[in-house]
């Protein structure tokens, strides 16, 4: 008897835990005019914005993150991905979103 109540209880648990959704309406695709919280109140941050090598102020040892796409690079220092705002960045590469994280 023990055992029945535990396969019911483990199949109602599984059908309530199916019919949930972490989001309450769909993310448009295009919306791009966000950059603070998503609803789920992770940090966005979208588009960043792109300097120079030369201009980036960066010590020969500081830690980076790279990535290379169709001959189209970018750089991102991880000591300025970590932090409540910037550890996934929304950006494009070339024609191609992409979305770094630390």
């Amino acid at each position: 008897m023990t055992n029945l109540v535990i396969v019911v209880f483990a199949i109602a648990y599984f059908h309530l835990g199916c019919q949930t959704t972490p989001y309450k309406r769909a993310i448009p695709r295009d919306r791009t005019d966000f950059t603070r919280f998503h609803e789920s109140g992770f940090p966005l941050n979208i588009d960043p914005k792109i300097i120079s090598a030369s201009e980036a102020n960066l010590a020969d040892d500081d830690l980076i993150m790279g990535a290379v796409i169709n001959g189209d690079a970018r750089a991102y220092p991880v000591n300025y991905m970590n932090g409540p705002y910037n550890e996934v960045v929304n950006d494009h590469l070339g024609d191609l979103p992409i979305a770094p994280s630390w």
